[in-house]
Order: C-alpha cells, then sequence, then structure tokens
C-alpha cells in the first residue's frame, strides 16, 4: 500500500502541504490550517484523527481532530503504515506510532503506550529531508542519508538485512555529491544528490531498484546498497523524486517524468505490463510529456502536477494520464495509497482566493461506500469533512 512518504524542509515555507496517513489526516499549514468554523490554528501545528491504533495519532485524547502531542513549529511530515516523522524549525526529528521494527529511531523495538507522544529521533537535529516507507525511515543531514526500521529487503542500503532501532549511515552514496532529496516506497529507497543523480537500493522484485543484472536472472531481487539509476538520456538531471509501493518516479530539469518498476496497473505510463526496471519517459502520442513540476507515486497509481497546476494520474488500468478536474491550480499533490490529496488556490465561487485541500480516489479511502476509483475531488478541511 502506498502512502504519503516523503518532504524536504525547503518545500514547508511556501507551501501548505496535507498529507493523509492512513486513517490519520494530518496538516502542515505555514500559514493557517482551516476549521469548520474558519478559525485558525498556530502556525505549523500538526492535526490529526482516525484510528488510535499503534499511537498512529500521536497524542491521547481519542479519535477526534487534535493537534499532535508536541509543541512548535513543525516544517516537514512522512508516513508509513503505521507510524509517523515530523521535522520541527530548529531541524531536530520526531517520532510517533508503530515501533516494531524500531521505526521510531530511539534504539528499541516493539509496541509503546497507543497514547504516547511524539519523541525525538536519536541523534538527528539538523535534518534537512526525510521519507518513510512501510516500515523504515530515511533522514537527509549535512548531505548525509541515515536510516532506520526494517531491513528486510536491504532497503536500510547497508550491505545487509538486519534490522536498525536507530539512525545509521547508508553505505556507498558519493561524499563529493550531496544528497538533498529522499524518497520510499514499501521497502524500497531513493536518494537525488546534488548534480541531479539518482541512487536506489532495497526490495526490487518488480525493478523498482534498476536492472542490476546478475546471472540467470534479469534484475537481482534486493539490492542491499545503493546503486546509480541510469537513463537512457545521459543528459537528465533529475529535480525531484517520488516513489510508490512498488515503483519509483523521477522528474528532469526539462520536465519530463521517468518511471520505472512495477506496472501492473499501467502506473508507469505504459502499455507493457509486469515488472519494467529500465527507466523510460511517460509519452504521449510517442513524445515524452514535458512541464511537470513535481510527482507522487501511491499502491496502483502515478500523479503528476504540471506548472500551470494542472493535475493528471495515471495508472488503474490507464496508461495515458487522466486529467483531475480541480477548481484551480494545484500547488502541491501527495499520493497515500488508495487516494490522492491536493492543496489547490481556488479561483472560482465563494471560496475564491482560498487555499484549500481536495481529496480523491478509491470511494472507500476518501469516505464514500464501495471500492471503485473516482477522479471527483471532494474538499477537505483540519476536521476531514
Amino acid at each position: 500500500m502506498g502512502r504519503a512518504r516523503h518532504d524536504r524542509v525547503d518545500r514547508a515555507p511556501d507551501r501548505r502541504v496535507a498529507l493523509r496517513l492512513a486513517l490519520v489526516l494530518a496538516l502542515i499549514c505555514p500559514l493557517l490550517a482551516l476549521t469548520p468554523a474558519g478559525a485558525s490554528t498556530a502556525s505549523g501545528t500538526i492535526v490529526s484523527f482516525g484510528s488510535t491504533a499503534d499511537g498512529r495519532l500521536g497524542r491521547a485524547g481519542g479519535s477526534d481532530p487534535a493537534p499532535v502531542g508536541v509543541a512548535g513549529r513543525f516544517v516537514a511530515l512522512a508516513g508509513g503504515d503505521a507510524h509517523s516523522l515530523a521535522v520541527r524549525e530548529d531541524g531536530s526529528l520526531w517520532s510517533w506510532g508503530d515501533n516494531q521494527w524500531g521505526q521510531l529511531g530511539n534504539g528499541s523495538f516493539g509496541p509503546l503506550a497507543e497514547d504516547g507522544p511524539p519523541a525525538p529521533v536519536a541523534g538527528l537535529d539538523a535534518v534537512a529531508a526525510i521519507a518513510a516507507g512501510a516500515r523504515h525511515n530515511l533522514a537527509v543531514e549535512s548531505g548525509s542519508v541515515r536510516s532506520w526500521g526494517d531491513n528486510t529487503r536491504g532497503q536500510l542500503g547497508r550491505a545487509s538485512l538486519v534490522p536498525s532501532g536507530l539512525p545509521q549511515p547508508v553505505a556507498g552514496l558519493p561524499a563529493d555529491d550531496p544528497v538533498v532529496e529522499v524518497a520510499a516506497g514499501d521497502a524500497h529507497s531513493l536518494a537525488r544528490t546534488v548534480d541531479g543523480k539518482v541512487w536506489a537500493w532495497g526490495d526490487n522484485l518488480s525493478g523498482q531498484v534498476g536492472p542490476t543484472p546478475l546471472a540467470g536472472v534479469g534484475f537481482r531481487p534486493l539490492v542491499t546498497e545503493p546503486v546509480q539509476v541510469t537513463f537512457p538520456d545521459p543528459s537528465v538531471a533529475v529535480v525531484d523524486i517520488a516513489a510508490g509501493t512498488s515503483h519509483s518516479i523521477a522528474v528532469d530539469a526539462k520536465g519530463r517524468v521517468w518511471t520505472w518498476g512495477a506496472n501492473d496497473a499501467r502506473q508507469l505510463g505504459r502499455t507493457a505490463g509486469g515488472a519494467q526496471p529500465v527507466a523510460a519517459t511517460i509519452d504521449a502520442d510517442g513524445v515524452p510529456i514535458t512541464g511537470v513540476a513535481q510527482a507522487d507515486g501511491g499502491a496502483t497509481t502515478t500523479t503528476l502536477r504540471f506548472d500551470d497546476g494542472r493535475v493528471a494520474r495515471l495508472g488503474n488500468g490507464s496508461a495515458s494520464p487522466v486529467v483531475v478536474a480541480l477548481p484551480g491550480p494545484a500547488t502541491s499533490v501527495v499520493e497515500a495509497g488508495r487516494h490522492v490529496l491536493a492543496t489547490v488556490d481556488e479561483t472560482d465561487g465563494e471560496e475564491a482566493g482560498v487555499v484549500s485541500v481536495y481529496e480523491w480516489g478509491e470511494a472507500e479511502a476518501v469516505g464514500g461506500p464501495g471500492t471503485f476509483w473516482t477522479t471527483t475531488p471532494t474538499r477537505r478541511d483540519s476536521s476531514g469533512t
């Protein structure tokens, strides 16, 4: 299952970011978070509601919307299956939720109190970017990547399959090309460097890491150390990366989108199904799509946000982009498994001039009956209504 997975600290000051993590809706709003009464919350506050299992709300007090139990202004958020990470303005990293695989980064393994508040992650105090997989995490500090949590598919990038309850350096990344962004799928990891190079490691059953030849096999099923992703165009400089459950996405400086990995639902934008380990552009009539500013991946979908604010999605059987009708230009998009959220600058009606959060996807995941996929967006606020 895909989920909202990563954020860069440098994104937060000029964007309102909305992430729904399984049954938890959390809003990071540098200016304000709308409530049904139209009031505003404190700047940078995280609001959560939904299932209280595994401490995923980060607070006591039941499932109704309320601030997560830690003070301060937060500037980045990422979430896994049942755990969450948040970067505070001072660069410290905080975690809460499930800890069976050491996801909380406190050196322990096993469940904590279900109403336990967020706590600092050990040894990290100047975090620049974060990402969360299903049960593992990545953080960038001073251009280097730290990883911790589950490692059964080599997703920690340490040449082993041993899990870790503490952040430790990822081995084999270039020392002379600092990492500026990370992304995580269910059990694979990506890193983007200053020079626009992409590195990948972890689960590779669907080719989401890359070709990585092995004698008698088209590609290795798991990769325990970082390998550089190669592109057919050697001049590619990547400016944004994302990961779905079992596929990977890169946006280059020309606004083209490159995808590789699982394509069972045509989420790569290709008609051929199955594993596709070689990166290729998403095309229209044989020509690469351009003008893409951001992309994100879910369980079986890929969502694209264009420079002009248009949003389109691929997958769930469609290899061609399907435009999502929004009431204004989108300023960010987040895939969260079976549904998608976008922040939108409203241009029409009573909400003109307001930045709102819209959600669409599998009906059950957005609060409706059935399991069909809908591209009709529903406006949300901090109460989830």
